[in-house]
């Protein structure tokens, strides 16, 4: 397994990807190393999504107190 883990890229975007490719090289020969790989994938792709759901989240609060300036400065100027 230390041989398929020295191939992974510099990227983070393609870490999971390239998990999941050595998992599957390892499928047949090593069976225990092949799920150890697809959990981590698995972690990770979870990990990411969080991340995403958060930065969707802190995006969607910002164009809310956006909006709510703009409605506020428009019952103002009426």
């Amino acid at each position: 397994m230390t041989a398929e883990v020295l191939k992974f890229p510099k990227e983070k975007h393609n870490v999971a990807f390239t998990l999941l490719k050595a998992a599957t090289r390892l499928e047949k020969s090593s069976p225990e190393d092949c799920i150890a790989l697809q959990r981590r994938a698995l972690a990770l792709m979870a990990l990411e999504l969080k991340q995403a759901r958060y930065a969707a989240y802190a995006a969607e609060r910002s164009l809310q107190d956006v909006l709510a300036r703009q409605d506020s400065s428009a019952g103002q100027g009426a």
